[in-house]
C-alpha cells in the first residue's frame, strides 16, 4: 500500500473508465482543492492531494479462492458505546469469535467444474456462513475453502504442500505480533490460495526449482536457512533468466496471507502483544495442522 496524487481532469476521466493502461497516469498531480463538491454536501481537502493506493492481493492467481478469517474475542474497542459493546459480545457468545477467538467472515470459492468442457463455477459465502459454525464443525468451512469438490479435488500431495505454505505464512504473522505492543479489534487475516490445478502445479514446481538452484549455489552451507522463493517475493516474480524477460504474468503464486482490517487498531507500549488476536491465530494455526495431518493420512 502507498499513496499518490490524483491527476488532471482529462487523467481522472480515463482513470474513471477504468482504462488499465492509463490508470498509472491518471494517479498523477492534482490537488484536493480541484476536488469537484455537490450542492448540500460539505467537503475539506484531504490533504496535499495524496489518495490511498490498494494492493491487489490476486494478482497472479489464475482463480483465486478468497477467506477472511476474523481474528479475536473481544471485537470491540474502548472507544465503542455500550450497545455496540453489547451487540458485538453477543456475536462473539454466538460464534466462534468466543470459543476460538476467530470465525470465518466470508469467503469466495472456485469450484472446478465435473463435466469436460463445463465452466468453473464461483460460490461466494457471506458472514451468516461463517456464523452457523461451531467449534468442533469448524473445519467444514475450511474443507470447503481448501478443497470445494472432493470428486474432482487437486491431488492429496498438492492440497497439502498449499495448506502448509498458508500455515508458514500465518506462522509469520504470529511471530511478528508475538514481539510487539499493540491491541487490534476486528482485524482479520486475509487468505488468498489458488484453485486451478494447473497453475498451482506450475508454482509449486517454479519453487521446487527455486530450491534446487539455492542447493546448487550453496553446496556446504546451511539448508535451513532456505526460504522458498515466490513470484509474491521474487522481485514481484520477475525470472532472472537470460533473455531477461519478466516470467511473473504466467506464473501463478500458491498461496498469499495478509493482516488487514486496521479500524480499531494501535501501538500501545508497555502493554504486551496483543493476546485477544493472538489466541485466534493460534487457534486458526491449530486448525490448518489438523487438516494437514489429515490429509497427509488420507494419502497414506
Amino acid at each position: 500500500m502507498g499513496t499518490l496524487a490524483l491527476s488532471s481532469p482529462e487523467e481522472q476521466e480515463a482513470l474513471e473508465v477504468q482504462d488499465p493502461m492509463s490508470i498509472s497516469a491518471a494517479l498523477q498531480a492534482q490537488t484536493a482543492n480541484d476536488i469537484p463538491t455537490q450542492p448540500g454536501i460539505q467537503s475539506k481537502p484531504i490533504g496535499a492531494g495524496q489518495a490511498l493506493v490498494m494492493e491487489n492481493v490476486a494478482f497472479g492467481f489464475t482463480r483465486p479462492n478468497v477467506l477472511d478469517v476474523k481474528l479475536g474475542a473481544r471485537l470491540w474497542d474502548d472507544k465503542a458505546p455500550q450497545h455496540k459493546r453489547t451487540k458485538l459480545d453477543a456475536v462473539a457468545a454466538h460464534t466462534t469469535s468466543g470459543t476460538l477467538g476467530f470465525r470465518i467472515a466470508g469467503m469466495r470459492v472456485w469450484k472446478r467444474p465435473r463435466l469436460v468442457g463445463a465452466d468453473w463455477q464461483c460460490d461466494v459465502y457471506g458472514k451468516a456462513y461463517g456464523r452457523s459454525f461451531t467449534k468442533d464443525k469448524i473445519r467444514g468451512a475450511f474443507d470447503a475453502f481448501f478443497c470445494p469438490n472432493p470428486a474432482a479435488r487437486p491431488p492429496t500431495v498438492n492440497k497439502c504442500n498449499m495448506m502448509r505454505r498458508c500455515d508458514a505464512l500465518v506462522a509469520g504473522l504470529q511471530e511478528a505480533l508475538e514481539t510487539q505492543d499493540s491491541r487490534m479489534y476486528s482485524s482479520s487475516i486475509l487468505v488468498v490460495c489458488e484453485a486451478d490445478d494447473d497453475a498451482l502445479q506450475r508454482a509449486l514446481d517454479r519453487e521446487a526449482e527455486s530450491y534446487a538452484r539455492y542447493k546448487r549455489s550453496e553446496v556446504g552451507g546451511n539448508q535451513d536457512s532456505y526460504v522458498a522463493q515466490t513470484p509474491d517475493d521474487d522481485d514481484n516474480g520477475e525470472d532472472e533468466s537470460e533473455d531477461g524477460e519478466e516470467e511473473h504474468k504466467t506464473l501463478s503464486p500458491i498461496c498469499r496471507v495478509k493482516l488487514i482490517d486496521f479500524a480499531h487498531a494501535e501501538w500501545t507500549p508497555g502493554s504486551g502483544p496483543d493476546e485477544n488476536t493472538l489466541s485466534g491465530i493460534r487457534n486458526l494455526r491449530l486448525t490448518l495442522q489438523a487438516m494437514i495431518t489429515a490429509t497427509d493420512a488420507q494419502g497414506d
